[in-house]
């Protein structure tokens, strides 16, 4: 991705910031760790990145409800073709729970009804529930959600009075902790897969205790290996938009690719930018462990990286019993 004499390497097109007020896709490149606060939309973080890095192409790797707070993942200029390989990333969350009452929504903006009797739950009883809520389960996909049901959203189902089957989808949670044990809420901290719904999970542990409960409160704190307290406030990011250099908080795509890596021949790189086939004449160096099947970040010769492929072979293999012909399939080219 980026350029030198020898070995050739090629630079991003997306170089420095663009300070020309021309919204395009020749401005900043990289990645933006962003604390969402309360009360706003993933939608107008997005607008405020766009407006302080003064261009449209930016985006992200995973919806917080206006509700919600925390670790949301920008991505700028070439930095948006790795929002595949990035929202998939384990996630972990804060959420507050409200026992004894339900929601139609879910959370706290929704409609709300008394469910059950308190005086039965125990701290020992919430904590057996969540010790039980581990490993893959069902859990209802939310009515007021965005996924599309029938040709429409879900919560363009709900809003307009439809009725809005019920769907279930296996989520991932790989562990749940009491943090706070305080009548009538709880709190607790949640590691799971991508994809799950967690006011669907607080909804479940009331079900289990048998006195109801909705989520209202939810804060994200990591996404992958990144920490919300890496993050920087929209407030922090205007301020330095306007006293100082906001490419400074930017990070590398590298840094949000956790595959293992082949180094490639600078000369072939330029043929690998336009998805000519790759061979072992064209590899240099392989930098970890990865099977038949499994992603690989293509780098140069300094460790930018070219494209997220699909190994066809062992890097057992390496260097002496790599296959003839062509040694990876193409997932996605990153530099142009």
């Amino acid at each position: 991705m980026h350029a030198e004499a020898l070995p050739t390497v090629i630079r991003p097109a997306c170089g420095g910031r663009n300070t020309s007020g021309d919204s395009n896709l020749q401005g900043p490149c990289g990645v933006l760790l962003v604390d969402k606060p309360m009360g706003i939309t993933s939608h107008d973080v997005v607008d405020v990145v766009r407006r302080v890095y003064r261009t449209r192409s930016v985006g992200h790797t995973g919806t917080l409800d206006p509700a919600a707070s925390g670790l949301m993942i920008m991505l700028l200029g070439k930095g948006t073709k790795i929002a595949l390989f990035v929202s998939g990333l384990a996630k972990c969350y804060c959420a507050s729970i409200q026992l004894g009452q339900v929601s139609n929504t879910g959370d706290a903006e929704g409609h709300l009804s008394e469910e059950g009797d308190l005086s039965g739950v125990t701290r020992e009883r919430v904590e057996t529930v969540l010790q039980s809520l581990h490993g893959d389960i069902a859990l209802r996909i939310p009515a007021y959600a965005a996924v599309h049901t029938n040709g429409k959203r879900r919560y363009e189902l709900a809003r307009a009075g439809q009725t809005v089957p019920q769907l279930e989808r296996i989520a991932s949670i790989f562990s749940t902790g009491l943090l706070a044990f305080e009548k009538p809420t709880i709190t607790i901290r949640v590691r799971c897969a991508s994809g799950t719904y967690i006011r669907s999970l607080a909804e479940t542990i009331g079900e289990m205790l048998g006195c109801g409960a909705f989520l209202a409160g939810l804060r994200r704190e990591e996404v992958g290996q990144w920490h919300v307290d890496d993050a920087i406030t929209i407030h922090d990011l205007e301020s330095l938009d306007r006293n100082g250099d906001p490419s400074a908080v930017l990070r590398t795509i590298e840094e949000f690719l956790p595959f293992p890596k082949a180094r490639v021949q600078g000369e072939f790189v330029p043929s690998i930018v336009m998805g000519r086939p790759i061979t072992p004449a064209a590899i240099s160096n392989i930098e970890g462990h990865f099977a038949t099947g499994d992603p690989v970040t293509v780098c140069d010769a300094v460790g930018h990286a070219i494209a997220i492929l699909t190994a066809r072979f062992d890097s057992s293999q390496w260097p002496d019993r790599l296959p003839t012909g062509e040694l990876f399939t193409y997932r996605r080219v990153l530099v142009s």
